[in-house]
Formats: C-alpha cells, sequence, structure tokens
C-alpha cells in the first residue's frame, strides 16, 4: 500500500466519522420519532428508530445510548410497547449527558 493509498482511507475514515458525528447530532429526531411510535402503539417504529440511532451511537463510541437503543430495539422487535416510554426518557437523558462532548467533536472536525 502506497502513502497516497493510506492517506486516501484515513480520509474516508475521517468523512464516515464525520457522517457518524453529524447523524448523532440529529439524536433528538430519532428519539422524538420513538416516543411517536410509542405514542401510537407502533412497536416496529420504535425498533426502525431504535436501530438507527444504535449504529451511530456505537460508532462514536456512546456506548451507554448505543445500549438503550439496543434495549428499545429489542423491545419493539418483540412487538411491545410498554415500557419503551422510560427507555425513551433514559435514552433522551443520556443524550443530554453526551451531546456536549458530541458537539465539541463537531466543531474539531469541521
Amino acid at each position: 500500500m502506497t502513502r497516497r493509498d493510506e492517506i486516501g482511507e484515513l480520509a474516508a475514515a475521517f468523512n464516515s466519522m464525520t457522517d457518524e458525528l453529524v447523524r448523532l447530532l440529529e439524536a433528538e429526531k430519532d428519539a422524538a420519532a420513538a416516543r411517536q411510535a410509542a405514542g401510537a402503539g407502533d412497536a416496529q417504529g420504535i425498533r426502525i428508530a431504535a436501530h438507527t440511532l444504535k449504529g451511530s451511537s456505537g460508532n462514536l463510541g456512546a456506548q451507554g445510548m448505543a445500549q438503550l437503543c439496543l434495549e428499545l430495539e429489542t423491545l419493539g422487535a418483540s412487538g411491545s410497547v410498554r415500557e419503551a416510554e422510560a427507555l425513551i426518557e433514559r435514552l433522551e437523558a443520556e443524550f443530554q449527558r453526551v451531546q456536549p462532548t458530541l458537539q465539541h467533536a463537531s466543531r474539531c472536525a469541521g
């Protein structure tokens, strides 16, 4: 592998990470979608919203968010919405906790 190839791979990884960061900073939209799905009794909607957010959370090291998203995704996949509101509240609180770090990383990446 040439130096140029290595730089190209590094640039691609940086761009991918930046995209994930932007996606995760929009987590409030996914949490709102999950909350709306829970209110409508839409277990599949909860699963989809949680799955989307789980990937970005995990890729950027927000493991607490990723774990809560996994729990929500599993709940939705089971067809249940019974505990969704409590999990969504915990997810929103975790997002508020990590948001300053994500915003700082976003400024550094931009």
